[in-house]
């Protein structure tokens, strides 16, 4: 990968899992103090990101670059069902993403960082126009501190942080060019942070905590864009596409050459998300139990040159 390429898709990969799951349970174990943590865990990261070699197992890094895109793309298509299309069958809703990663994958490096570069300018455009949108309605109280948030509970949302935002980046992008890598990673912190003020600040500590996805919640208040049919649809379409590429990058480091081999991942990933996505039971299971499964690849990859000594000495 070229560092062009690896600057805009890490920008995708580093916010993908938080903003769809990760935004809400750190506002439920950290409370107000919520941007402590974020604080916390961005710093941890930005020092993970620079001492820790992107330097996999080859088999493993592929294992765990199809269970990134595969939850990636089960949790894109829960999220397109629940909030857009709930009509609209899974499989249905599912094939067109699927087609999407495909193409992406598929593709030159060349073309791929076009598409990164196109939809990172339209990320960072809606980050703005959201900005605009929703600092009016933004409450003071909102943002008094919660002296009931015990430290532990802050470095736990702190790792939750860490965890759902570094993991990918270390086993999805190349991480040679480490200013490249640490500069993007912290222009997409500071959007996610800030879009978690919003919707705490909107929403209020208590109301927050009500909903799965917060910030298509707050999105509903934009009000200068009203001749849009679905202002929060049109927003809310950037953490889409923050998983679809993350989902396209997960295949991408797995480098499938042959075609076949590429088509038959992607029935196989169309199957396992036509299946999964409409199982509530597997995606709260998802939904709580990721940043653990997130924290012990993160571990495994900080020890992945020593577990390569051990893998060579036992085989």
């Amino acid at each position: 990968m070229t560092n062009n390429m690896s600057d805009k898709s890490l920008f995708f990969t580093s916010r993908a899992f938080f903003s769809s799951i990760g935004i809400s349970l750190i506002f439920s174990v950290s409370k107000t103090n919520y941007w402590l943590s974020m604080i916390i865990g961005v710093v941890l990261s930005v020092i993970v990101l620079y001492f820790v070699k992107n330097d996999n197992v080859k088999i493993f890094k592929k294992i765990v670059g199809f269970l990134l895109s595969a939850t990636s793309m089960i949790l894109l298509v829960n999220m397109g069902h629940t909030l857009y299309l709930n009509e609209t069958p899974i499989i249905v809703l599912s094939i067109l993403p699927v087609v999407a990663v495909f193409v992406l994958t598929k593709s030159e490096k060349k073309s791929f960082i076009k598409v990164a570069n196109l939809f990172f300018i339209y990320s960072m455009i809606l980050f703005g126009l959201k900005l605009i949108g929703l600092v009016p309605h933004l409450k003071m109280d909102n943002f008094l501190p919660d002296n009931l948030t015990s430290i532990k509970d802050i470095l736990c949302g702190g790792l939750i942080y860490t965890a759902l935002s570094t993991t990918p980046i270390l086993y999805l992008n190349d991480l040679n060019d480490k200013t490249t890598t640490i500069r993007t990673y912290l222009i997409s912190s500071v959007t996610t942070i800030l879009v978690s003020l919003l919707a705490i600040g909107v929403l209020g500590p208590k109301e927050v905590l009500l909903y799965r996805n917060p910030e298509y919640i707050v999105l509903k208040r934009i009000g200068f864009l009203d001749f849009i049919n679905n202002v929060d649809s049109f927003f809310n379409f950037a953490i889409l596409l923050d998983l679809l590429f993350t989902s396209a990058l997960g295949l991408r480091v797995m480098d499938i050459k042959d075609g076949k081999k590429l088509i038959f991942t992607c029935i196989t990933l169309l199957i396992l998300t036509c299946t999964l996505s409409k199982n509530n039971y597997i995606l709260m299971y998802i939904y709580y139990n990721l940043p653990y499964f997130f924290f012990i690849l993160l571990i495994l990859h900080i020890f992945s040159n020593k577990l390569k000594y051990i893998l060579k000495k036992n085989l």
